[in-house]
């Protein structure tokens, strides 16, 4: 499972510099390149990250974006669940790694196998991932999915609306037959 789960991490970052084109080993200027950080950092520490995000753009070594077909083959969604743990999923759908993530200040840590991806936080729905050679990819939060009203939570009982507040049962009336006695299902057949 381990030797699954490097061979996948190391699929996605040659995907990464696949998408960054031709690398260099200078790094860009900080005015000439999207890796530039902000220089005042926010404190995001107690931000819930739960949630899908996707990758929305990514730029080469030089600070030039990457095409829209490029930007597709990086095609992967990034699972943050509430108790820090995540999973990277392809674009098939199919889990290709998981591990531990912390957010410290404005910096959000994914860990696996003693690996880590440091991604700075640039606000609640952003998040922003340089490599060494000064490849970026920004992350996106992605909306949930509304449920529909048929879908009923499992945890919702029969006779509660979406709220959770329970409804008022409609009453069975017995109405008077004309002769004066109540009607009833057994009295009907």
């Amino acid at each position: 499972m381990r030797r699954i789960i490097a061979v996948i991490s190391a699929l996605c970052v040659m995907a990464l510099l696949a998408a960054c084109g031709a690398q260099s080993n200078t790094l860009p200027a900080a005015g000439e390149s999207p890796s530039a950080s902000p220089s005042a950092a926010a404190d995001f520490t107690g931000t819930d990250f739960s949630g899908h995000w996707a990758v929305s753009q990514a730029f080469d070594s030089e600070g030039t974006e990457v095409s829209a077909a490029k930007l597709a083959e990086l095609g992967f969604t990034l699972e943050l669940l509430p108790d820090g743990t995540y999973f990277v999923y392809a674009a098939e759908g199919e889990v290709l790694g998981s591990g531990s993530y912390k957010v410290e200040k404005d910096s959000m840590i994914l860990e696996a196998k003693g690996v880590q991806t440091i991604y700075t936080v640039i606000d609640a729905n952003t998040l922003r991932g340089a490599t060494e050679d000064g490849c970026v990819t920004v992350l996106t939060r992605q909306p949930e999915p509304e449920p529909t009203p048929d879908e009923q939570p499992e945890d919702m009982f029969e006779g509660e609306d979406m709220t959770g507040e329970t409804q008022e049962a409609e009453e069975d009336i017995d109405i008077p037959e004309e002769d004066g006695t109540p009607a009833s299902p057994s009295s009907e057949a």
